[in-house]
């Protein structure tokens, strides 16, 4: 029992170790600008949407 609750917690660590990795490598493309592209094209496909109904 106490092997499972120490084992349970091991993992529960190690993916919120994992999490805070990959959201500091997300903040840093995005500092670099790699989502700048993909963030221009949403706008305008949004931009082409709402004057195809207007």
């Amino acid at each position: 029992m106490k092997k499972d609750t120490v084992n349970t917690a091991l993992r529960d660590r190690v993916a919120r170790v994992r999490r805070l990795v990959a959201a500091e490598r997300l903040a840093a493309r995005g500092e670099r600008g790699e989502f700048d592209a993909a963030a221009a094209a949403h706008s305008e496909a949004k931009r082409v949407r709402r004057a195809a109904f207007e």
